[in-house]
């Protein structure tokens, strides 16, 4: 079975540059990518989360996160932006993060009427989700959500409005089973060509 490993660190950097643009070993430069995910509320989240992380990097992409790797003492809007604008992609990941056990959901497409929808063991994720990957569509970066099961897949969660596909991965058992499917990565090496074209036509790069 293949397993989802994390690179080792390069051990002589120029410490001159931005820790995302250093040379690592064997002289390979990280593209930076914005990675958005909410707190790990249990162990198979932050599982899941640290195995996303050494997957992009094994791609030598950087991934870049508020509050793990990236910090600031200001609101975090204006940092966030900061490092969107640095970033030539973003891959986010809908954790479960407020369960329901029991209710109703008013909704409405198009031109229909509202209708109460019924809900039942379902779940919201952290709407940071929402936010950056919001952000990110304004920035034109390309989009990948990853959506934990049983998360709504409503507004940017939809899939198609802002993400072509939004895999579904569950929690229960091995985490890391999403990570090692064929679909999976073949939805991936998508979202990394779309970064790299990115990347190569940015101005300034």
């Amino acid at each position: 079975m293949e397993s989802v490993s994390v690179e080792p660190q390069a051990t002589a950097v120029d410490r001159r540059e931005p820790w995302y643009r250093r040379l690592e070993s064997g002289q390979i430069f990280r593209t930076p990518v914005f990675l958005s995910y909410s707190t790990p509320n249990s162990e198979a989240q932050f599982e899941f989360a640290t195995g996303v992380a050494s997957c992009l990097r094994r791609l030598h992409l950087a991934p870049r996160t508020m509050g793990v790797n990236e910090y600031d003492y200001r609101a975090p809007l204006p940092k966030i932006r900061h490092i969107l604008q640095e970033s030539h992609g973003l891959l986010a990941i809908a954790f479960r993060k407020a369960d329901i056990q029991r209710g109703t959901m008013v909704r409405r497409r198009g031109e229909s009427a509202p209708v109460e929808v019924e809900l039942a063991d379902t779940a919201f994720t952290s709407p940071w989700v929402h936010i950056e990957t919001a952000m990110a569509f304004q920035e034109g970066l390309p989009i990948l959500i990853l959506r934990e099961e049983g998360v709504l897949a409503d507004g940017l969660l939809e899939p198609g409005t802002s993400s072509q596909f939004t895999p579904e991965f569950s929690l229960t058992g091995d985490p890391l089973t999403l990570l090692r499917k064929r679909q999976f990565k073949e939805i991936l090496s998508a979202w990394e060509h779309e970064v790299r074209v990115r990347a190569a036509h940015r101005p300034g790069a």
